[in-house]
């Protein structure tokens, strides 16, 4: 007897021999944007013009080590939010871990600022063109049409809400060791490891080069390309990308047609989407940003999860408050 239906029939062995290069064809252009996109970070990194800019506010505002957190978190926020900075970040850890023990922190307090900063910023996204940008266009290849207004306006909520979560946990947890540095969370292992690493950076003061001219220019065509990337978004014109990508992937054709039979605003998927992968990239140990800039910090894995709970679960819990809401108000 046979199991096979008349709606089932096998794939030609052609077809199946074509279908890796089919599908490399496919995704051509999402390996050439992620290629140009990928580049563009690592460029403005090789001009050291982002070091360069953090180095001149760090050289500003010493003294005032405390409020250049929320300030700086704000700065990955917003690169998180626009662009996905996440590995790009790496370049920063031993910049801040020696920043902050030289104002009387630990390294730990550094590798928090870059983190959560930069991982707010992905979880908040609005034009970030590797969660919003694709996700949209799996949902219009789906024949589903995201009003993207809708996402920056919800992802900018979403990344005001745990920025706000972060610097508060980060802030408590500064002042603490500042005033006593026996409540870090670093065991002595980790924190002689850390002195030995950026100990006699931070005993000279972090001294930075200024800003040359080249890499302010640097700095003014990246924040340039923010304004170019949202106008595009506005237009419909960021999805330039005719494939699709990973996991966005296979969750989007499932969760965007559930839209519909619900009946709220398919564009606020995407922010479903973007929040739910930003939480679990506060923890995942498959986030290379995370072991990789740990591993610089000289903070354990295990350390990073004592801290980072509290921050997981809040900004959770305020996120899909604001999901829910949205659903029905949007």
């Amino acid at each position: 007897m046979s199991h096979f239906t008349n709606e089932v029939s096998a794939v030609p062995s052609g077809d199946l021999m074509m279908s890796p290069v089919n599908g490399f064809k496919d995704g051509l252009g999402v390996a050439l944007f992620v290629f140009v996109l990928g580049g563009f970070p690592a460029i403005v990194n090789k001009t050291d013009a982002l070091s360069a800019g953090i180095g001149a506010l760090v050289r500003k505002m010493r003294g005032n080590e405390l409020k250049l957190i929320p300030v700086l978190m704000l700065i990955f926020a917003i690169l998180g939010s626009t662009y996905g900075f996440c590995e790009e970040t790496i370049g920063f850890y031993a910049l801040l871990s020696a920043t902050m023990m030289a104002a009387g922190f630990d390294a730990l307090t550094g590798a928090m600022m870059v983190l959560l900063g930069a991982g707010g910023g992905c979880l908040g996204s609005t034009v970030n063109p590797f969660a919003t940008g694709i996700a949209a266009d799996v949902l219009a290849s789906s024949g589903i049409v995201a009003d993207q207004g809708v996402v920056i306006g919800l992802g900018l909520v979403l990344l005001v809400t745990p920025y706000l979560v972060s610097v508060y946990f980060v802030m408590r947890y500064a002042k603490g060791v500042k005033a006593d540095r026996s409540r870090t969370l670093m065991s002595a292992d980790e924190v002689a490891a850390s002195g030995e690493a950026y100990g006699d950076a931070a005993a000279a003061g972090n001294q930075y080069e200024p800003l040359s001219h080249k890499q302010k220019v640097v700095l003014w065509l990246l924040g340039l390309s923010f304004l170019v990337m949202i106008v595009g978004l506005s237009r419909g014109v960021a999805i330039l990308i005719p494939g699709t990508s990973s996991m966005v992937t296979i969750s989007m054709p499932i969760m965007g047609p559930l839209t519909q039979p619900l009946g709220f605003n398919p564009a606020i998927i995407i922010n479903v989407f973007a929040s739910a992968s930003g939480v679990v990239n506060y923890f995942t140990p498959a986030n290379g940003a995370i072991m990789g800039g740990l591993a610089l910090s000289r903070v354990e894995y295990g350390t990073w999860l004592k801290f980072v709970g509290k921050v997981v679960l809040v900004t959770a819990i305020v996120n899909v408050a604001v999901l829910a809401v949205a659903m029905v108000v949007l």
